[in-house]
């Protein structure tokens, strides 16, 4: 799993640069969202790891 998550976030992270400049060309009203998404994605991971650890955690 931590393999997993590591390497969305590697490929968010890489596409997420790539997908600014290619916005800025084609599609401005994209570069917001960009921006927005990579924090959102951040969040989701961190949500889903804080809650792994807590479900771990009272199951001991």
């Amino acid at each position: 799993m931590a393999i997993t998550l590591t390497a969305a976030g590697l490929l968010l992270s890489g596409g997420g640069s790539r997908l600014a400049a290619l916005s800025e060309r084609h599609l401005p009203s994209l570069r917001r969202c960009t921006h927005c998404a990579t924090v959102l994605t951040a969040l989701a991971v961190l949500t889903v790891g804080i809650s792994l650890t807590l479900r771990s955690l009272l199951t001991l």
